[in-house]
């Protein structure tokens, strides 16, 4: 012990307590110059915009900016490609570090099939809102006989009645068949002329008819198709009343001198007088 003591008090132990101290220093000091690099301390990356890309494009996108990702879901989205990304986390533009996980929502491959309520006896209105909701798209209405209106009798395709329960592709189109009153339950024909081919479908439904034929006087581009108009109609409002749900064939212009050619005034002139 004494030997020890005498120890503390001699240069050479000074000397090893120096190197001792300078080496803990440098040690320290490499290990966070390491670990500042390791960590990309103080740099980040820019987080590229990847959606609207097919996930087989997107390892080698974010390779480049030596970034990973995670598929965490996949989603129906219509009329969009199986892979396709959809959704991602964090969001473009966001600044983050080195080897981050980019999570991502795919686009779905195969179309989700939902159920086919049943709907029988519901009321036109409610029917066609839980229909929609549910991802069907609305095709003809038709009218049949029946005790009451407007409401549900069946549900049908190309004329083919479904059952309740069956399961359909999300988006199919299905046609409605409406009581239409007792069979001699008869309303006057509308006046439809000048009426916009834009929505047409649904100005017909509202007076209690369907659309027959659409017959077009001409090719119609897009741009054309919103200025058309009805110019004729058959039956015409001055034929005699026709059943609820009937059919009316409808003729289709951009031609408005036409409105003149077949009476629109004395038309108008009618419907006024039934009106009455």
């Amino acid at each position: 012990m004494r030997k020890f003591i005498l120890f503390i008090f001699t240069k050479k132990f000074w000397i090893n307590i120096g190197v001792f101290l300078v080496l803990f220093v440098i040690g320290i000091w490499a290990l966070f110059s390491f670990l500042d690099k390791r960590t990309l301390h103080g740099e980040e990356i820019k987080v590229p915009l990847i959606i609207g890309y097919h996930i087989t494009e997107v390892k080698n996108l974010l390779e480049q900016d030596q970034l990973s990702f995670k598929i965490m879901d996949s989603i129906y989205v219509e009329n969009l490609a199986g892979g396709m990304v959809v959704e991602q986390n964090p969001d473009s533009g966001m600044m983050v570090k080195d080897g981050r996980k980019i999570y991502l929502t795919l686009s779905s491959y195969s179309t989700p099939k939902i159920s086919l309520p049943n709907l029988h006896s519901d009321d036109k209105r409610n029917a066609i809102a839980q229909l929609t909701s549910m991802g069907f798209r609305i095709g003809n209405i038709r009218y049949v006989p029946a005790n009451g209106i407007d409401y549900i009798k069946w549900i049908e395709i190309n004329s083919v009645k479904i059952e309740p329960g069956t399961r359909l592709d999300i988006g199919t189109k299905i046609d409605l068949v409406l009581a239409g009153g007792a069979s001699d339950q008869f309303i006057k024909i509308p006046y439809l002329i000048n009426s916009p081919l834009l929505g047409l479908d649904k100005t017909v439904l509202n007076t209690g008819l369907i659309v027959g034929s659409l017959i077009f006087d001409e090719e119609f581009s897009a741009e054309d198709s919103l200025k058309a108009v009805v110019y004729k109609q058959a039956p015409s409002p001055g034929d005699e009343d026709v059943h609820l749900g009937s059919a009316i064939n409808l003729f289709i212009t951009t031609d408005y001198n036409k409105l003149q050619e077949n009476g629109l005034d004395s038309l108008q002139n009618e419907q006024n007088e039934m009106d009455k």
